[in-house]
């Protein structure tokens, strides 16, 4: 069964080479822009993804940043985080919510919301969408709501009520094309989610196959293509074991099927050649 793919760049943010790169910075400080002249740092997007699919309706990956974050960020990420992602830009008609009323499409009619993982640029408009069902692992619903979870990037107020939550199990999972975990979220072939943790305790990646063929969303199991071709780990992972399998594994995937585009979240070479424009485009 065939989807239509569309991404959506829904902001942006400025980091330190050494955040993206962990060779690059020699201390935590430095990672985070500390003495890193303006001009030296590299601006990101902050994408996520709708999924047009022919029965199950809209479908999002992830949900970019909540509207309040253009006017008042200490509304939706508070204090303390607001001040960490003080590089990020975003404008309200950039948010997932006014990208798709443009498409022509109500968020109250978005019933699925696939999280890659809980981290605040992925979760922070997960309140816009109050008919969904979101679907994350328990791992990842765990470190979320740990009581220190805001010292590795989540919110606990993005997340909704747990009655709202679908959790995936990849324990049970089947490999799929060398993909060692995998599962067949609608049961139809359309959105495989893989197991990709690493960057964070219970990331996975999504396969969508589109009317044009497959495309791999690899969330942040690497921030850039880069990253993944050079194997070089950002300044930090929930488990750097962990990050460098699943690069590996996303590695052989891509050796074995060269023609299937991968798109990391964050990497500035894929989304920003048509950031002028406003959309990073689709895929049919």
């Amino acid at each position: 069964m065939k989807t239509e793919l569309h991404l959506l760049r829904t902001g942006t943010v400025s980091v330190a080479p050494g955040y993206l790169f962990r060779d690059r910075a020699a201390n935590v400080a430095e990672a985070l822009g500390r003495g890193v002249k303006k001009s030296e740092r590299i601006v990101i997007p902050i994408g996520a993804f709708l999924i047009e699919h022919p029965s199950e309706g809209p479908v999002l990956v992830d949900t970019g940043i909540h509207p309040v974050v253009a006017t008042d960020p200490k509304r939706n990420l508070g204090r303390v985080l607001a001040v960490v992602a003080r590089g990020l830009r975003v404008n309200a008609d950039e948010t997932v919510p006014a990208q798709l009323r443009q498409a022509g499409i109500e968020p109250a009619d978005v019933r699925t919301v696939v999280m890659t993982h809980l981290h605040l640029d992925h979760s922070s408009a997960m309140s816009e969408f109050p008919e969904a069902r979101f679907v994350t692992t328990r791992a990842e619903w765990r470190a979320a709501r740990s009581r220190l979870g805001a010292l590795s990037g989540y919110v606990r107020s993005h997340l909704p009520p747990e009655s709202a939550v679908d959790f995936v199990e990849f324990a049970a999972g089947e490999p799929w094309q060398g993909l060692e975990r995998t599962i067949d979220l609608f049961a139809d072939g359309s959105v495989r989610l893989i197991s990709t943790p690493g960057h964070t305790v219970g990331h996975f990646s999504v396969l969508v196959e589109t009317t044009k063929g497959p495309v791999f969303l690899l969330g942040d199991a690497v921030y850039t293509l880069r990253n993944l071709h050079e194997d070089r780990l950002p300044w930090r992972t929930a488990s750097d074991q962990d990050s460098l399998a699943s690069m590996r594994q996303l590695r052989a995937y891509a050796e074995g099927q060269p023609d299937v585009p991968l798109i990391p979240t964050h990497d500035p070479e894929v989304w920003m050649p048509s950031a002028a424009s406003g959309d990073a485009g689709s895929v049919q």
